[in-house]
């Protein structure tokens, strides 16, 4: 089993869990919700360990409000091969971004099982704040949105350019912060 964070805490189970499902949740600073879950998962139906394939997946399965911020592989400290993906779901101007994070470890690559811990980073009250401020700093540049894979693709609510990972530490309490910190603590602790 993955170690998670300590300060998620257990949570009810949900009816649209998958089998062994065991959820986590936390109320963050600057008021925004996090949520896990974490299963096992046949390899056949995890992310495969291939950036290609996931982009193009990816890119075919995006709804209008929604975006690709990144994909990561790479292996854990302990030697898990791992393949991360953070995109964003417009949740209309009062709620604002949800960023999701879905972690497919792997143990071996020819292991008919690996874990998948899913979490989801949501903005609340006032929402909007990195955007503002990187955008004043910036001014409004002609590619504030692109892809941050293809710049031809145009579908869905792109990855913006306050979402860069250099200004992370700007807003350390941002949802896509969080997920980013929450992914660098999967990889040094496992």
């Amino acid at each position: 089993m993955l170690k998670l964070p300590d300060f998620i805490k257990p949570f009810p189970a949900q009816p649209d869990d998958p089998p062994q499902c065991k959820n986590f949740a936390a109320v963050m600073r600057d008021a925004f919700n996090l949520f896990v879950r974490y299963y096992p998962i046949p390899t056949q139906y995890a992310n495969p360990y291939d950036e290609k394939q996931v982009i193009d997946m990816i890119h075919s399965q995006l709804e209008d409000d929604q975006g690709l911020i990144e994909i990561e592989k790479g292996e854990t400290k302990k030697g898990l091969k791992y393949i991360a993906v953070i995109t964003k779901n417009y949740m209309g101007p009062q709620h604002g971004v949800q960023y999701f994070l879905r972690i497919n470890a792997f143990k071996d690559l020819k292991d008919e099982w690996s874990e998948e811990v899913d979490a989801f980073f949501g903005e609340e009250g006032i929402t909007g704040q990195r955007d503002t401020v990187i955008m004043a700093a910036l001014g409004m540049p002609k590619d504030w949105m692109e892809d941050p894979y293809d710049k031809k693709y145009t579908k869905g609510v792109r990855m913006n350019k306050s979402e860069d990972k250099r200004f992370d530490a700007k807003f350390p309490y941002h949802p896509l912060s969080q997920a980013r910190q929450f992914l660098s603590f999967i990889k040094e602790s496992n």
